[in-house]
């Protein structure tokens, strides 16, 4: 994935990822405000499409990513905007990271857990990240998640982790809440609530992102007919 993304800086015009944060991002952390000064781990930060407004909107953000190359663009951006990101590179999976404990009033992970290998990764990813956020504090991410019937098998599942959209069901999600101090507080279209609360001249927020919100990297079929769609889930600390 490090050599893939690498190769994007160089051959892809930016921005990578889009010019506009996530919707639900900025939604979330101002929804944050009335519990005090919010602190904001952006897991996964690539080159601060959501990290650098975070900033700018005055939150104090610390971007976590793996991928040198887009350490090193972040950085360039943050310096460009005149915003203070406190960058780290390295992997939410990582054993040797070690993050402040309770130190954030939202962790981010855009774009992340689709590329969660299996369900002990995707609780490994959101365990690690879910020690570093506060009491009342909110981890969101998105995720694709499998339509009430469907069950993903081998080969879907192969070809999920290829396209960067990898299926949980709703029982590998309940693992979250059972095993880990967090309660779901949101669970919604990732595609219908970012098109509704975008700017128009930001939508769509990529080329790519409507095939892929609706799984069609995985399914080639009409968007009604995948079995999987990409949705943000809002947890709540305890």
């Amino acid at each position: 994935m490090d050599e893939m993304y690498a190769s994007w800086v160089g051959a892809r015009p930016p921005p990578l990822f889009g010019a506009y944060p996530d919707a639900k991002v900025m939604a979330v952390a101002k929804s944050l405000e009335a519990l005090g000064p919010v602190s904001v781990l952006d897991v996964g930060a690539g080159t601060g499409r959501n990290a650098i407004p975070l900033a700018r909107a005055g939150y104090a953000v610390t971007a976590l990513e793996p991928v040198p190359a887009f350490v090193v663009e972040l950085r360039k951006a943050a310096a460009a905007a005149g915003v203070s990101v406190a960058v780290l590179e390295g992997s939410a999976l990582s054993p040797e990271l070690r993050l402040p404990e309770g130190a954030f009033k939202l962790a981010v992970l855009s774009e992340v857990v689709t590329h969660a290998r299996n369900r002990d990764e995707m609780l490994a990813l959101v365990s690690n990240v879910a020690a570093a956020v506060a009491p009342e504090g909110r981890i969101l991410f998105n995720a694709f998640v499998a339509l009430e019937g469907y069950k993903p098998d081998p080969v879907a599942r192969q070809v999920s982790d290829i396209a960067g959209s990898a299926i949980f069901t709703r029982g590998e999600l309940a693992a979250l809440t059972e095993r880990l101090p967090l309660d779901l507080v949101s669970d919604e279209s990732a595609h219908d609530y970012e098109r509704a609360h975008l700017p128009a001249e930001a939508w769509p927020p990529t080329l790519w992102f409507e095939d892929w919100a609706h799984g069609r990297n995985v399914f080639a079929l009409p968007p009604a007919k995948v079995p999987l769609e990409l949705r943000w889930l809002e947890f709540r600390h305890r």
